[in-house]
C-alpha cells in the first residue's frame, strides 16, 4: 500500500497542475483528504511547483529530446495524400452548417 501512496503524490500534483493552478501543500492535502489517503506535507513539498515550471518540465524543447523526435517531425512534414485532403475538406464543410 505504501507504493500506491508514493505514486499518489506526483499524480495529485499533475491533477492540480492540469487545472492551471500552482501546486501547493494545501491543495495536495485537499486531494488526499478527498481520496481518504494518508498525507505527508514533507513528501508533498517535493512536488510543489508553479504551473509554469510544470509546463517547462513537460515540454520537449530541451536538449534531452528523444532520438525519435526528428523522424516523427519529418513524417509530419510529408504532404497528405489527395484522398485524405478531400475527406478532411468535406468534413469541415459539413461542420460549418
Amino acid at each position: 500500500m505504501s507504493c500506491q501512496i508514493e505514486k499518489s503524490y506526483p499524480l495529485a500534483a499533475l491533477l492540480i497542475n492540469a487545472t492551471n493552478q500552482e501546486v501547493t501543500p494545501e491543495k495536495m492535502s485537499q486531494v488526499f483528504k478527498t481520496l481518504n489517503i494518508e498525507f505527508s506535507s514533507k513528501k508533498a513539498s517535493m512536488f510543489c511547483l508553479s504551473a509554469e515550471k510544470y509546463k517547462e518540465l513537460m515540454s520537449c524543447t530541451g536538449s534531452a529530446a528523444p532520438a525519435a523526435a526528428p523522424s516523427q517531425s519529418a513524417a509530419a512534414a510529408e504532404p497528405e495524400p489527395e484522398e485524405a485532403k478531400e475527406e478532411s475538406n468535406s468534413e469541415s464543410i459539413a461542420l460549418d452548417f
